[in-house]
Formats: structure tokens, sequence, C-alpha cells
């Protein structure tokens, strides 16, 4: 053996006995943070130990902050201001912080409490309302009535913590009628007419009442604003009620709004965000409704097409009356950069295959779009019988800047609390450290998250990095695959069918929450999970069943099933039920289902589904190339019922 060889060897041998101590260290000492950490928990006091043992383990500041939460009723403000200077950056200091300003609060430490407000500047209206208690016990009055006046003069109910101050601040007869009249118009903004009744109460100007009183007649009747003399130039807000009477009319009578609308804007010489909120509004409501007369109304209310979403509106009604020519006439309306898109490329090719273009120009039209990777870009690479176009390219990862990140505290704390399973702060962690790099490291951290097979992270951050060509990153093989096989296999639908649902709803994170309360992988409602279970004798018992990947894939995939089932075998109306659910679904099939396929697709009134129903059948395509399986976008059903073969 030649003593190059040994040397090689030796070296190799060291560094794997390094790593193996290090290791070994890492778990005696995470061993010993979670004893400590029960100790906290079941109120024992800091032992200095812990600074000899833990002082250097990742998650040592989350105990420091632990033992201080704990006796915060003691500490002094000295005591969190120096945890909060020594870790600025960490997630659980904003805990830590919002838990102080309570403790302040209970224990009316005023001055405290308004200088460490002012330090930590928290969030929400209630810590306002404090504020101004605080300002008002240490004699700043002044203060606290401006702050009480902007704090009233919102168009929402307020914390009950303003009570005290507003009851000194109209006692003092800072309430107006002004005030309580902007007041009104804010509640109205929100929606929040409770409040708008509440309030009218305290406006006393004879202008402003009248206009409030006209405001219930509009809200009772719009139809009054049809009468030429019911609005008069000299009335308060006279803008704010038309708009509001415009709206109101609108979900009654559309038309007759619209022709409101035409009228009172011109001659109330109206101009300005007002007037093209509006317009756009109104027109957009016209088109996603499909009335009758939708092109017409439209063209009265923007005629010089100045609103490009209304224009791509504008094509859709179109195609909905498979009107080619005027198709193409609108598509030559839109901005350029819109024109460019794969979208209306594709529409517009198709408009002049309609009209009476040779063939010719398809062809070399669908072999230009074929390249792209989009919904249009492989709906045309499928209708040439050309390869989809992935446009894939590998980032290049740069050894030092990964092993720098890897190295930062942040990312040690990551990396443990991953191996902890503390899925929510290893994401608070990451969602702060993200603040603190530059775009290059953020990049090669969607990266390291992938490499650590942490796949949600990496796909989000990829696309606020915009690294759409990375498809590895963003199209991933979850840990869950075999679920998504067994459980298709079971239920007779597409394996990948299903997965790029899952990416779609939730890029792969198990405890994936909506606004309106859909959980897990594939967003599913518990009233839906419970239906499907009982349906298909899946075993559930709560909601917080669909945080298992096991439960969550089987419901998702039965229910999947069930809409393939209901809509005769069409994927494409049941992805669209998956997302705006079966009753709407089966409505805009009632409305356009005699359309081709491609042309229901793209008339699908919400942004939202339309899109949802786009991107599971593309990434289908995209996972089915990585995976290197047979590629459609389209079975042949499909393919005969678009627009290209009628």
């Amino acid at each position: 053996m030649s003593r190059c060889l040994q040397h090689f060897i030796l070296i190799f041998v060291s560094l794997m006995a390094f790593a193996s101590t290090a290791t070994a260290d890492l778990a005696k000492q995470r061993k010993a943070f979670l004893s400590a950490e029960k100790s906290l928990q079941k109120g024992q006091s800091w032992q200095q130990e812990w600074h000899a043992t833990l002082s250097d383990y990742p998650l040592f500041p989350y105990l420091e902050i632990q033992a201080l939460r704990q006796r915060l009723s003691k500490a002094s403000s000295d005591e969190v201001d120096t945890l909060r200077n020594k870790y600025p950056d960490l997630p659980a200091i904003r805990q830590l912080e919002v838990a102080w300003l309570d403790e302040l609060i209970s224990r009316k430490r005023w001055s405290d409490y308004i200088a460490s407000y002012n330090s930590i500047k928290p969030h929400g209206y209630r810590y306002q309302c404090y504020l101004t208690q605080g300002l008002l016990a240490t004699g700043s009055r002044q203060d606290a009535m401006t702050l009480a006046e902007s704090l009233w003069v919102v168009g929402h109910s307020q914390s009950k913590a303003c009570d005290p101050v507003f009851s000194v601040w109209r006692q003092e007869g800072h309430l107006t009628s002004d005030l309580a009249f902007k007041r009104f118009w804010l509640a109205v903004e929100e929606g929040n007419i409770t409040l708008a009744r509440y309030v009218s109460r305290q406006i006393t100007t004879e202008q402003h009442k009248q206009s409030v009183d006209l405001f219930w007649q509009i809200r009772q009747q719009p139809t009054v604003l049809t009468r030429n003399t019911f609005l008069r130039r000299n009335l308060a807000n006279r803008e704010a009620l038309l708009v509001y009477g415009v709206k109101r009319l609108a979900r009654r009578d559309i038309a007759r709004a619209a022709r409101v609308w035409i009228r009172d804007r011109e001659r109330f010489f109206m101009n300005g965000d007002s007037r093209k909120l509006l317009d756009q509004w109104l027109a957009l409501r016209i088109a996603q409704s499909f009335e009758p007369d939708a092109e017409k109304l439209i063209n009265w209310i923007d005629p010089m097409f100045a609103y490009p979403e209304v224009t791509e509106w504008r094509v859709r009604v179109a195609l909905a009356d498979q009107d080619w020519s005027l198709v193409s006439n609108l598509i030559e309306k839109l901005p350029e950069d819109l024109q460019s898109t794969p979208r209306w490329r594709y529409w517009s090719m198709m408009a002049q295959r309609h009209i009476s273009q040779p063939d010719n120009t398809s062809i070399v039209t669908l072999a230009q779009l074929g390249g792209s990777r989009s919904f249009y870009g492989f709906l045309a690479a499928e209708l040439n019988n050309s390869v989809f176009g992935l446009e894939q390219r590998d980032g290049v990862l740069d050894s030092d800047t990964v092993h720098a990140l890897k190295t930062r505290p942040t990312f040690r704390r990551i990396a443990e609390l991953r191996t902890l399973k503390r899925e929510s702060l290893a994401r608070q962690e990451w969602y702060a450290a993200m603040k603190q790099l530059d775009k290059d490291e953020r990049r090669h951290a969607a990266r390291l998250a992938h490499h650590w097979q942490w796949h949600n992270q990496a796909i989000m951050t990829a696309a606020r990095e915009s690294m759409w060509d990375e498809l590895g990153i963003r199209f991933p093989v979850p840990d869950p695959m075999p679920l998504f096989e067994r459980n298709a296999q079971a239920f007779s639908v597409d394996p990948l069918w299903s997965l790029a649902v899952a990416r779609q709803e939730s890029a792969f994170y198990p405890k994936a929450r909506s606004g309106a309360g859909a959980r897990g992988l594939m967003q599913l409602m518990p009233a839906t999970a419970r239906l499907t279970a009982s349906n298909y004798g899946i075993a559930y018992r709560a909601a917080y069943d669909l945080y298992r990947p096991s439960v969550n894939i089987a419901l998702g995939t039965a229910y999947l099933a069930d809409m393939k089932k209901r809509f005769e075998g069409n994927r494409v109306y049941a992805t669209a039920a998956y997302n705006a659910g079966p009753s709407r679904v089966k409505r805009w099939i009632e409305q356009r289902g005699d359309l081709p396929l491609d042309i229901w697709i793209e008339t699908i009134p919400f942004k939202e589904t339309r899109n949802y129903v786009q991107n599971v059948l593309s990434f289908r395509v995209i996972f089915a190339s990585l995976m290197g399986m047979p590629v459609r976008l389209f079975t042949d059903n499909e393919m005969n019922l678009l627009a290209y073969n009628q």
C-alpha cells in the first residue's frame, strides 16, 4: 500500500471518528435538554449545570426562554430586554414579548408597558388600546385622546380594552358628527352593518343624516337608484351611495345596475379609483355570470379596453359563444405581454383555425407553444404529438454556501427541531431565517431543505425565489408515495392524479390547514371526511385524523374517485368538483356543458378553480415525466372533446 493511500485512509478514518463522536455528543445533549425541559415544565428552578452541559446545544435558547416565562411575574424589564437582545431574531422571543406585555398589563405597570410597547411594537389593536390606558394613567392625556380617536374611527368593533379610554374621550366632547359619519362609511365598506346602525345614532348633522337615511333606503330597495332625481349633486358622500347602491342592485338585476352606473358615473363626473374599481367589478360580474347581453353591457362600461382583466373575460364570453371572429378581435385588444402568453396564443391559434386559416398555421403555432412548461404548452405539445417541454435546469449547489448555512445557529436549531419532530417551531425558525438571507442563500436553503426531504419548505421557498425550472425540488416524490399508489389501486384512480391533487392542495405539508378548515395533505373538510369514511368504510374518528397521511390520502383518494364516478369518468369535471364542490360544477355543466372541454375549463368562473384544474393536469404531466412513466395530458376520449377536434 502506498504511503499516500495510507495517509488518505488515516484522514478518512479520523474524520469518520470525529463525526461519530459529534453525533454521539449531540445525542447526549439532546437527552439532557429533554430532561431539563421536563424539569422546568414541572416547576423546578433553573440548574446551573445546564450552562456547562448545554450552552452550545442548538436549542439551549429555548430553555432560557422557557425558564424566564415561568417566572415572568417576578421578572424585571432588564431581564426580559437582556434575553430579547441576546436572541433578537428567534421566533420564540415574539411569544416571550407578548407574554411580557400581558404580564405588565395585568400588574398595571403602565410606565414599563409604554416603554416595552415602543420597543416591541406588537401587532393588533388590543395592545394599542392598552397603550391608551397607559398614556392616560401616566398623565399623557392629550396623546391618549389622539390615539383614542384613531382607534375609534375604524370600520369594525374594537377590543373592550379600549372602552375605558373611549368613555373618557366621549365625556370630554371629542366625538363629533363628522367622526361618526366617517366611521359609518368605514363600517359600510367592511360590510359591518350592525356597527353602522349603532354609529348612525351618533350622527347629528342634518346633511349627514340625510345621506345616511338615503343609504338605508338604497339598502332596502336598490331600485330607487333608477329614478333620475334620487341622488342629487349636493349630497354628502354621494359617490359612496352610488357605488354601494349599484353593487346592491347588481345582485338583483345586473343589467339595470349597469345602466344606472353608466348614466350616473358621467352625470356626476366620477373619475379616479372609485370609478375604475366599480367599472371592473361590474364588468367582471357580468362576464362571469355569462349574461345574455354580456358583450354589449361590458362594451358600455369599457369601450376603450382600459382594463386588461375585463378584456380577458370578454374573450372568455366570446369563447363560450364560440364566436371565433370576436375571440380573435378581442385578443388583439389585450396588451402585448398578455397576447404573448401561452394561454392567449393558444386561443388566438384556435380562433384562426376555426375562422378559415389553413391547418399549417395551427401546426406552426402548436410547435412553438409545445416547448413551454404550462397547461397550454402541454396541450399544444399533445395536439402536435411532440415531446412535452419541461424546461428543467438544476441549480448550481455551492458546497461552501451550504456549509455556511448548516453551521448558522438558526439552521442548527431547525435541524434539531426536526429531529425532535417539532415541525411547527422548525417552520417558524425557517421563515425567520429567510428574512436574514440574501437571494442566493435563500435558493441554496431551498436546495438544502430538499436534501433534508423537507419537501413543503423546499417547494414553498423555491416558489418564492422563482426557481421555476428546478423541477426536482418543486415536484419531489414524497415519502407517502406508496400510500398514494395503494389507495389509487383500491379506488381505481390514477395515482399520479391524486398525487398532483395533493401537490396542488398542500405542497405535501401533512399539517396544512386552510382558512376554511380543510386539513392535511389532500385538504379535506371534516364533514366531507366523515361522509366519505362512512361511504367507503374507512376508519376515521375525528378531524385530527386528517393530519395522518395514511387516513388523509385514503379519504382524499376515495373522495376523488367519488367525484370521478359522479361526473361519469370525466377527470376535468371531477378535479373542478374536488376544489369548488360538486354542486357548483353541476351548475356550470348545465350552463356550458355542451362546450368543447378546453373552452369549458377556460370559462370556469372562479379563477382559483380554473387555475386549480389546469395545475393538477399539468402537475400530473410533470410527475409522470420525472418518474419516467407514460405521459398524457388528456385521454383519447378527452382529446376528442377539445375545440381543436371539433
